[in-house]
């Protein structure tokens, strides 16, 4: 997970129609530093996995970490948040840095 609640491709902003549809979408555009022209998958896929693992690292993660498991569901600007399998299990990998404002 990134910084701002990034996973995959799957970027702050408004969520595509598409995602519910397709099981992979194409990357048109630029985010912050992050090239254009490639494909992520959505979270259709990710939501019919059995095992999801996030890997969340740094302290600069701490407060969106925190706000991902903690705060009410905000899939637009926490995309992590769209990740939540309907028969699965999701386990985080988290170091001390990122977790630091867990309880």
């Amino acid at each position: 997970m990134g910084s701002d609640g990034h996973t995959a491709s799957l970027f702050p902003g408004p969520i595509s129609d598409r995602e519910h549809l397709t099981p992979a979408l194409p990357v048109t555009a630029h985010y912050q530093d992050r090239p254009a022209n490639r494909v992520t998958l959505t979270p259709l896929v990710f939501n019919a996995a059995q095992n999801i693992f996030f890997l969340v690292t740094g302290a600069g993660k701490a407060e969106t970490l925190k706000a991902v498991l903690d705060s009410p569901d905000e899939p637009e600007r926490l995309p992590a948040q769209r990740i939540q399998p309907t028969d699965g299990q999701v386990t985080w990998l988290v170091d001390r840095e990122a977790a630091r404002l867990l309880k």
